[in-house]
C-alpha cells in the first residue's frame, strides 16, 4: 500500500510538470476505447445477433440469369418482374 500511495505522488507530479503530454495520453487513450467500443457495437450487430426474423435459414437472394445477349451481369429485376416469376410459380400467390 504504502507503494501505491508513492507511485500516485509520482504520478501526479509528473502530470503538473508536462500537463499537455498527459492530456495527450488521456486523449488517445479516450479515442482508442471509443473505436474498441464502436468496432464491438458494430460487429455484436451484424455479426453475433440473430436476425430479425422467425426462421432466418428460410432467407434467399433471387437473381435473375440472361441467357441470351446482351448479357446483363448484376442480376437484378424489378418488383413486378419478381411478382410476375412468382404468379408464374404459384398461381394461387397474388399481390398483397
Amino acid at each position: 500500500m504504502p507503494t501505491l500511495i508513492g507511485d500516485l505522488r509520482f504520478a501526479f507530479r509528473s502530470m503538473r510538470q508536462s500537463p499537455g503530454f498527459y492530456g495527450l495520453v488521456l486523449a488517445v487513450l479516450g479515442c482508442g476505447i471509443a473505436a474498441t467500443v464502436s468496432v464491438f457495437t458494430l460487429v455484436d450487430g451484424v455479426v453475433l445477433k440473430p436476425l430479425p426474423y422467425s426462421d432466418p435459414g428460410r432467407l434467399v437472394t433471387v437473381k435473375a440469369a440472361a441467357t441470351k445477349p446482351p448479357f446483363d451481369t448484376n442480376g437484378s429485376f424489378t418488383y413486378t418482374q419478381f411478382e410476375q416469376i412468382r404468379r408464374a410459380r404459384d398461381p394461387s400467390k397474388t399481390s398483397p
